[in-house]
């Protein structure tokens, strides 16, 4: 039951679940009394537990509740023009070659939604249209806009021994 249970939670698309779907259609339209593979014992001994409305559960490479090491999000609760003083000081004591800064930034305007970042290290600027404001919204921009500033720190050149990420968005750095 619990491996019944396993396949019904997989993603729409991989193959098990596809195998399964299709024993399943076809032992509710056959009813076949012929050699049963393995997946057809489990849906004729346990029909009761097959379910069309499962979550599908998305495997991912490092578990979702693990954080990175040497990395540090600080949020600060601060008036932006202590805010300002405080970014500048932060870049001024960590501009060596050796640091990578990166800033991003998720907006919207005349209702499209869209997604940027910029290194000034590396003169670089990337960007992304997600679509229009009806089917997603800033909140989503900005994530994405931090997935390219990362993105754009991997894919970079040259070694960095640090790289900072500024983002002006607390609710998707707390969500990350």
């Amino acid at each position: 039951m619990k491996y019944l249970t396993r396949i019904q939670t997989l993603p729409a698309k991989h193959p098990t679940k596809i195998c399964f779907k299709n024993t399943v259609r076809h032992w509710q339209t056959t009813n076949s009394k012929t050699f049963s593979s393995n997946l057809e014992h489990l849906v004729k001994q346990y029909p009761e537990y097959i379910a069309e409305n499962m979550e599908e559960i998305h495997p991912y490479i490092k578990p979702p509740w693990q954080t990175l090491k040497n990395t540090m999000m600080r949020i600060t609760n601060i008036p932006k023009e202590k805010a300002k003083e405080e970014h500048e000081t932060l870049v001024r004591e960590n501009n060596a070659p050796n640091v990578l800064h990166i800033y991003t930034h998720g907006s919207g305007i005349n209702n499209y939604i869209g997604a940027a970042a910029h290194s000034l290290t590396t003169s670089t600027v990337v960007h992304h249209h997600l679509r229009k404001a009806d089917s997603t919204n800033v909140y989503a921009a900005e994530l994405t806009a931090i997935h390219l500033g990362i993105k754009m720190a991997r894919e970079s050149p040259e070694q960095y021994d640090k790289c900072y990420i500024h983002v002006d968005n607390q609710s998707s750095i707390q969500a990350i």
